[in-house]
């Protein structure tokens, strides 16, 4: 898949790249797509790179390095979250049938994009409003008595002689 930005600079937009076939390092390469222009891989999970293309994943099972995989996929029109998430466990449990030496080390989750790259900062978020919230009720109760004095202060000079408007002498 290419990027927008390197699709339009490398091959002036045109529609046909797709299908053609590349030499990336001495292998050939197909171009099934191109990403949106507003989709922005770099600035989420590569900060300070520029990404023109990305190539598919090849498992090599003799050069495990790590237990996880991260993908990212849209949804097609249509199509639920849930409705990846009850196929993701049918997969997974087909690929621990077919693989019980590995045991339970198969999974799969379906997340959205926003939920993930934000979950981490939820809670500081979280924390952040209640301090904001405590500072912003002592501001309220500050004021509050501030405002309370300077009534108490000025009462009689509201007042005549320190009585309320509505009292009448009587003599």
């Amino acid at each position: 898949m290419l990027t927008h930005g390197f699709w339009q600079r490398r091959f002036a937009g045109d529609p046909e790249v797709i299908g053609r076939a590349l030499t990336l390092d001495g292998a050939a390469a197909t171009v099934v797509g191109v990403v949106p222009a507003g989709f922005e891989f770099s600035s989420l999970f590569a900060p300070g790179t520029e990404v023109d293309l990305m190539l598919p994943l090849v498992y090599d099972v003799a050069r495990r390095q790590g237990n996880t995989l991260a993908v990212i996929g849209r949804l097609q029109p249509g199509r639920t979250l849930s409705q990846v998430r009850t196929e993701l466990e049918a997969v997974t449990a087909q690929v621990q049938q077919e693989r019980p030496e590995r045991g339970r080390f198969y999974g799969a989750a379906a997340v959205e994009l926003k939920d993930q790259i934000s979950s981490g900062a939820a809670g500081a978020l979280l924390t952040l409003w209640a301090a904001v919230a405590g500072v912003l009720l002592i501001v309220c109760a500050n004021l509050s008595s501030l405002m309370l004095s300077r009534a108490a202060a000025r009462w009689k000079s509201i007042c005549r002689s320190g009585e309320p408007t509505g009292a009448r002498r009587t003599s």
